[in-house]
């Protein structure tokens, strides 16, 4: 449907370029004198090398200049689109394809009682629900962000949603007024009722149930002082643990700076990961926007008693953008002298890098993704520009 949808609209958009619908500049128009950008160089000195911007001043659009060059260059695009025949056509045609889907689902995710979650929104709907869906049954709506918007008369959007592995639960990010700053809520699948009182400052999310589904970890901001920069907001941030039935207050960091055995800059963000057969903890370190991660290791039990000494035995310097883990060995995906990567393999009972083997050395193909399962492990390649799953 969608492809013939948008087939339908290039042959619109193609009938009416090629019908001689779209109009030039009368030589008027195209000889209009529009302000020239004034040009003010700053320069800025980073790490020994000097950049050059000259047009900074652009930034203040409340400047008279600025405020004058914006408004006569968008008034002259206005009038230059408003004479192109067929544009409303277009215009259309594109409102009309894209209203034919009835609705677009998202995020879909089976827990293994076959209970399934996931995100769906009507064309005529503001935002995506989460919903829910057992075998057999028809679907359940969970958290509609329209009826908090009505509650509230501020607009509220679904940032993330993480069903325990029970399917019992669900935890989810909310957030108002597109400020993207999620609270954290739980809900029981069973009843829609609330689990505990929503959690602030989990922004980042990063939801990882424990196996038996009675808690969880997930990423929190720290609290800023009245006087604090803004610039301080995203920094030294902690995975905490909460138990189900208890509320915030009760939550205790574990993995993040000042833990013992963890190295890390404000900047960077933690999250945690931890292993199906209640064996292990992983604890990952993301730095910005940079692909490649650090990973700690700590015995799970330790971690849900709080008492962990968490091991690192990745760091940035290991190239390593993909970590999955099965039967107490790491899978790796690292592009370290494999500029199309190559899957690598440490025990957890022997870690260090020194110590891990190559599974699937570089080649020709590309390696994606790798992925877990309790029969084997999966690495996706890309050949060329087709997938394939090994």
């Amino acid at each position: 449907m969608r492809s013939l949808a948008r087939a339908k609209l290039l042959a619109v958009a193609i009938a009416t370029i090629t019908s001689g619908a779209v109009l030039a500049p009368s030589p008027a128009q195209s000889t209009t004198k529009l302000p020239i950008a004034s040009v003010k160089p700053v320069t800025d000195m980073h790490h020994g090398t000097a950049y050059v911007d000259p047009y900074r001043h652009f930034e203040n659009i409340k400047d008279k200049e600025v405020a004058t060059w914006m408004r006569a260059h968008s008034g002259h695009a206005h009038s230059m689109l408003g004479r192109i025949e067929g544009r409303t056509q277009v215009l259309n045609s594109i409102q009309k394809f894209e209203d034919a889907a009835s609705s677009r689902v998202v995020g879909v995710t089976r827990a293994p009682n076959g209970r399934v979650f996931y995100q769906r929104r009507g064309a005529a709907e503001n935002q995506f629900k989460l919903y829910v869906k057992d075998p057999g049954a028809d679907e359940r709506i969970l958290v509609d962000p329209e009826q908090w918007q009505k509650r509230t008369g501020k607009p509220h959007a679904i940032n993330y949603f993480t069903p325990s592995p029970d399917g019992r639960y669900v935890a989810y990010g909310l957030s108002k007024a597109g400020s993207e700053d999620a609270v954290l809520h739980i809900i029981d699948t069973q009843t829609a009722q609330a689990v505990g009182k929503p959690i602030e400052r989990a922004q980042f999310g990063g939801i990882d149930w424990t196996p038996d589904s009675k808690g969880l970890h997930f990423n929190r901001l720290q609290a800023l002082a009245k006087n604090a920069k803004q610039i301080e907001k995203f920094q030294r941030s902690q995975i905490y643990y909460l138990g189900l039935g208890r509320d915030a207050p009760t939550s205790k960091p574990v993995f993040g700076m000042n833990q013992p055995g963890v190295k890390m800059t404000p900047a960077e963000i933690p999250f945690i990961g931890l292993s199906n057969d209640g064996k292990w903890a992983f604890g990952f370190v993301v730095n910005g926007v940079q692909r490649e991660q650090a990973a700690y290791f700590a015995k799970q039990a330790d971690v849900l008693a709080g008492i962990a000494n968490w091991t690192r035995v990745v760091d940035y310097s290991d190239e390593v953008t993909g970590l999955v883990y099965s039967r107490d060995t790491l899978f790796m995906k690292s592009h370290k002298g494999a500029s199309r990567s190559k899957v690598l393999a440490m025990s957890v009972l022997k870690p260090g890098m020194v110590n891990a083997v190559e599974v699937v050395p570089a080649g020709e193909r590309v390696v994606t993704n790798i992925g877990a399962a309790k029969d084997a492990l999966y690495v996706e390649m890309r050949d060329g520009n087709t997938k394939k799953l090994f």
